[in-house]
Order: structure tokens, then sequence, then C-alpha cells
């Protein structure tokens, strides 16, 4: 999923709503991928036995986020977790939801970014950022 942030931004946090968790020992992981790629921000995996909003501080501190195209990885060692809408920051852009994973469900350091595809739809961010 991808998205345009019209100014550069402070962040030190990714905020998403659990509506279904996971009472494995599943590890899941987010990230933020720059436009051409790069890892911005990223979560340590983690496990989410219980449902409502989480704050997860990002991996490499407090990082500025560059305006432009901005994407975001997901991946996990199983399929229950279920996200649902927090917040959105700026416009959705595009969504590719086949992101590589790593050792231990940690994203990886570069993606190879989605193709443009513009498609209007009234989804709402599934995620948010913080500082």
């Amino acid at each position: 999923m991808g998205e345009i942030v019209p100014t550069s931004l402070s962040v030190g946090h990714i905020v998403f709503n659990v509506t279904t968790d996971d009472n494995s020992a599943s590890l899941y992981s987010f990230g933020i991928y720059g436009s051409t790629g790069t890892l911005l921000c990223s979560t340590t995996a983690a496990t989410y036995t219980t449902t409502g909003v989480k704050t997860v501080a990002c991996s490499q501190g407090t990082v500025t986020i560059p305006a432009g195209k901005i994407y975001l990885g997901m991946t996990g060692n199983a399929a229950v977790l279920q996200i649902s809408e927090t917040q959105s920051v700026g416009t959705f852009y595009a969504y590719n939801n086949n992101f590589a994973t790593s050792s231990g469900r940690a994203q990886p350091s570069s993606i190879s970014a989605p193709a443009d595809s513009w498609t209007f739809t009234d989804y709402h961010g599934a995620i948010g950022l913080a500082p």
C-alpha cells in the first residue's frame, strides 16, 4: 500500500489497530519504505495477542520521512492478524501486498517499489505515523 506524503515528516512510531489478534507465537512486523524501496522505519518483529490500537516504535528511532511516495510493508509468519484503519497520512498512491520477508519476520532492508497504479478508493489508511 502506498501513499504520497506532501511534506517531510519526523516519525518515530507506526500506529495500527489490531481487530483480530493472533494468540500464538507468530511474529509480525511493519515498515515504511521510500520511493526507491529503501527501508526508512520498521518495527521489531513481535506477537500481537490482544486487539486495540498499537503504537510501536521505529527500530531506527525517530527518522525523517521525505516528501513524496512511501510504501507500507507488512510481514508475518501466519495470516491470522488483521488490522483496520486508524488514521491516514497523505493520499493513497498504489497498492502492492507482495512484500518479501526476511529472517525472524523482520522487514527487509529494501523492496522493489510497485509500479504506479492509480485507482480511486474510499479506503482509509490501516496505519498511521506518529512522532
